[in-house]
């Protein structure tokens, strides 16, 4: 499995945001940027989730998966993020 840095994550999110994406953080990274969902504006484009791996005691890396639809599992926690915001 490969991992990303914080700057690569920072880096996508960033992109993504100006592309239109809604982007959703669903918890916050200890040592890294944490999990993430990016939601594409539309169906022919690709969602991605982030997740914060920790690799060792002193550093955590990401990964990324891009998925054409969400899972029924992340849409449950991004309503879970919704819900605790209204």
């Amino acid at each position: 499995m490969k991992y990303y840095t914080y700057e690569v994550v920072d880096e996508l999110i960033s992109k993504m945001a100006n592309a239109g994406y809604e982007i959703v953080q669903l918890n916050e990274g200890s040592l890294g940027s944490g999990d993430w969902v990016l939601i594409a504006p539309n169906d022919t484009m690709y969602n991605f989730v982030i997740r914060e791996v920790a690799l060792n005691e002193w550093s955590s890396g990401h990964t990324i998966r891009r998925c054409a639809k969400l899972s029924k599992k992340v849409k449950a926690e991004i309503d879970k993020i919704y819900e605790s915001v209204a």
